[in-house]
């Protein structure tokens, strides 16, 4: 039972840290095209 719920966690934790990284290069990517849009 425990060691589902460790997994579980750990799989949540994984999928969290996905999505924030997929969002930080997201705006990276914004802030690149803003800057080739600009100049």
């Amino acid at each position: 039972m425990f060691e589902t719920l460790a997994k579980f966690i750990q799989k949540t934790v994984q999928a969290t840290r996905a999505v924030v990284a997929g969002q930080a290069s997201r705006k990276r990517m914004n802030k690149e095209m803003m800057k080739i849009s600009c100049s």
